[in-house]
């Protein structure tokens, strides 16, 4: 189990956490997100999104997907090149009550999709910076829309992108998230 007994908790139905503007995570294509998390549910959901509008992602990850699909037990990234969405997904059978770690890094030309702690996709789009005012939203889409139904815990949003011995790291257990690029370290949310 997770090492302590305090997680966000979401229904699945009306929860979710407003984390602020994207734009607040500054400027550039260099990101990390990660998190833990457990799900308690089948259903295809938002995990987390980091919205470039009001109705579309520049970042999110989503639970038992495949693309926006659904496919119970995948994980599927979603990244914003300026004109489409690209998909990066695996199948981690997150559909077994398990605690499980996601992290995702992106530049200006790569991206890395991790799961508990080790790369499973890659791929290699001009990513798009394109936050402004709308929100990071944590359990759901933007708006609420398809709700995660499970535990998050450990989010985290840094403003470069960690190289695959930190997402091992972080990855394997939970850590202080501090002890990795601090300086960039945008947002860390712990219920813990």
């Amino acid at each position: 189990g997770f090492p302590n007994k305090y997680s966000f908790n979401f229904d699945g139905s009306n929860d979710y956490l407003d984390a602020g503007k994207s734009s607040d995570l500054g400027t550039g294509t260099n990101f990390t997100v990660s998190f833990w998390f457990k799900s308690e549910s089948s259903s295809k959901a938002y995990m987390a999104q980091i919205q470039k509008g009001a109705s579309s992602s520049g970042l999110a990850f989503l639970a038992n997907s495949i693309g926006t699909s659904v496919n119970a037990g995948h994980i599927t990234a979603l990244a914003w090149n300026g004109s489409t969405h690209l998909h990066l997904s695996f199948d981690g059978s997150i559909d077994d009550g398990e605690w499980h770690h996601i992290a995702f890094t992106t530049t200006s030309s790569a991206q890395v999709l991790y799961f508990d702690g080790q790369s499973v996709d890659t791929d290699t789009i001009a990513f798009a910076n394109a936050f402004d005012s709308n929100p990071i939203v944590i359990g759901a889409r933007g708006g609420g829309a398809e709700p995660f139904d499970g535990l998050i815990d450990e989010f985290a949003i840094w403003n470069t992108a960690l190289d695959a011995t930190a997402i091992g790291k972080i990855g394997s257990k939970p850590v202080d998230l501090t002890k990795y690029s601090a300086s960039n370290l945008k947002l860390w949310l712990r219920a813990g």
